[in-house]
């Protein structure tokens, strides 16, 4: 969920780019050597030739969102420790009451972060309407409806449905020649994992909570039924 922090003593227009795309646009040159000058120039060529997207700046109030989140999975982590600690019944009982203090405390905060992610966006002016708008989808509680928020910035800034879905991870790949090469299609998984798991358990809730999503999955698994049995 990290943002980029540039500073330069005059004004350039910044783009972030994904250092794979980077690394295959040099090899598509073909070129071998790999020096500070070499990947100043590659750069300034593809700039040139690709025009990328000028990189916008998040928000103070996305960034303090970000780093609220992080604490709280920080929190949650350091909490599920110390609980298998003590379900794991290898701690010195005269140890077990301070672990137990500290899983309270660990709780406690945990709690109150939650309180001010709430209060951020409840808040906010520009985050309020789309936090909302994502608790309305099923599958989508509070806190995941903030997750999103967190990865994707500003829903204002209307990022494309591609940017978003490569974003996550969930591109189609498929590879196929001839009749000798002939792979099954599946996602790529070159996104954010962290963005790809929470939109996963958000769909499991969503079938939980949902007949309508319940009823599209047994329509996608009759198809693929249907095209497994006439492959």
């Amino acid at each position: 969920m990290g943002s980029p922090v540039i500073s330069w003593p005059i004004s350039f227009p910044e783009a972030v780019l994904n250092p794979a795309v980077l690394v295959d646009y040099r090899e598509s040159l073909n070129v071998r050597s790999k020096t500070d000058a070499l990947d100043a120039f590659l750069l300034a060529r593809y700039a040139k030739a690709r025009h990328p997207r000028v990189f916008q700046p998040l928000s103070d109030e996305i960034l303090q969102l970000r780093s609220r989140i992080c604490s709280r999975q920080d929190l949650m982590q350091m909490r599920i420790q110390e609980t298998n600690r003590l379900h794991a019944a290898r701690l010195d009982p005269q140890i077990v009451p301070m672990v137990q203090e500290h899983v309270s405390r660990l709780t406690d905060w945990q709690q109150q972060i939650e309180a001010r992610i709430q209060q951020l966006l409840s808040t906010s002016d520009s985050l309020r309407a789309p936090w909302e708008h994502l608790q309305t989808i099923p599958g989508i509680g509070w806190y995941a409806a903030a997750c999103l928020i967190a990865h994707l910035g500003e829903i204002r800034r209307d990022p494309p449905v591609g940017a978003v879905v490569s974003l996550a991870g969930l591109s189609v790949r498929q590879k196929q020649s001839g009749r000798s090469v002939h792979q099954h299609a599946c996602i790529d998984r070159h996104g954010r994992q962290s963005l790809r798991s929470l939109l996963y358990l958000c769909a499991m809730a969503a079938l939980r909570a949902s007949s309508e999503c319940r009823s599209f999955q047994q329509r996608m698994l009759d198809a693929r039924a249907s095209r497994a049995k006439w492959s």
